[in-house]
């Protein structure tokens, strides 16, 4: 799926998806679009990416649990990744992102503080506990990841949806006709690469019983962040 980048940022002069929310390079947010109406099914209730939209309270579904509201975060925190990398329920101390992973560091920089804030307000904002984290080299991002401990109610495809949703919002783009899927060990996963204004990147998501992880890497193949992905599931969650 290729997102027409046609909205000149005021600030920087880049251009963005039409619906974009923000500027993926500086991240200057736009003027608020509202939501597409409909009902609680992921593709028709996506909301466009934060800093300028406050999601709609949702009607009360007493037959679903507060892990239904993961689809709606991904979409927002996905956004807020890849125009991050496009310039440069109930988490408990069980599982957790470290400060190493895959060789990596978490960064401490104000950009990467900025994204790790967010996260935990978005999952806030939605009813779940998330932890957001950027590995790296020195002070150079090489991959994201956004991890939910909880049970989700929604499929592996419907948080995929999510996943790609989010990107688009962003002003990336993601080929979701070619996207590799399968199983390991219980827990199903996504691949699909994509890209984020002039870098290559590829993204890849883990749903099981008791959690969700998304990675998106820069510069990698199918296959080596799918060596990633399960390198961080089976470092935070076992």
């Amino acid at each position: 799926m290729q997102v027409e980048q046609k909205r000149a940022c005021t600030s920087c002069g880049s251009e963005n998806a039409p619906d974009a929310g923000f500027c993926w390079r500086c991240l200057v947010p736009f003027a608020p679009t509202p939501p597409v109406p409909g009902g609680p099914n992921v593709r028709s209730a996506m909301p466009p990416p934060p800093a300028t939209w406050t999601p709609p309270v949702p009607p009360a579904e007493p037959a679903r649990t507060r892990s239904s509201k993961v689809a709606g975060a991904i979409v927002s925190l996905v956004a807020a990744a890849a125009a991050y990398f496009g310039v440069q329920y109930l988490m408990g101390p069980a599982i957790a992102l470290p400060d190493t992973l895959a060789d990596a560091q978490r960064l401490t920089d104000p950009g990467s503080r900025r994204f790790e804030e967010f996260t935990a307000d978005e999952g806030e904002r939605y009813h779940i506990d998330a932890e957001g984290g950027v590995y790296g080299t020195g002070s150079v991002p090489r991959f994201f990841v956004i991890l939910v401990d909880g049970s989700a109610v929604e499929t592996t495809d419907q948080l995929f949806d999510a996943l790609v949703m989010g990107f688009s919002q962003a002003g990336a783009a993601v080929d979701d006709t070619d996207v590799e899927s399968g199983t390991r060990r219980g827990s199903e996963y996504r691949c699909v690469d994509a890209t984020a204004g002039p870098q290559a990147a590829t993204a890849c998501m883990w749903r099981d019983d008791d959690s969700v992880g998304i990675v998106f890497e820069l510069s990698a193949s199918v296959r080596e962040t799918r060596r990633l992905l399960w390198t961080v599931h089976d470092t935070v969650v076992g």
